[in-house]
């Protein structure tokens, strides 16, 4: 990105120089004037960006073990469940068959 700041006091703020289609002079940049330019570093905006998709890809990494483990446990508790309307199934039936003798 590139700003201009002029030599005029009153113009405390740069002016953003957002068009590199566009000459210095469309711009007004005359004598004394302050041109700034703030470097890109590619190197570190890769370097960041594979940061990133490393913590995401451990974040879905973490993520499906959760929901392996949450569904672990749905299964778990559906078998309990089963189980447990067998055992009362067998109760009742029980029952029922001490009542007939």
């Amino acid at each position: 990105t590139i700003y201009m700041n002029t030599s005029v006091e009153d113009d405390p703020f740069p002016i953003e120089l957002d068009n590199d289609a566009n000459s210095l002079a469309y711009y007004g940049v005359c004598d004394g004037a302050t041109i700034y330019m703030n470097e890109i570093d590619l190197k570190g905006q890769q370097q960041q960006q594979e940061q990133l998709q490393k913590q995401q890809q451990l974040q879905m990494a973490k993520q499906e073990q959760e929901i392996e483990s949450l569904q672990q446990y749905q299964r778990n508790n559906n078998i309990q469940t089963q189980q447990a309307t067998l055992i009362s199934s067998l109760q009742v039936q029980q029952e029922q068959a001490e009542e007939e003798k």
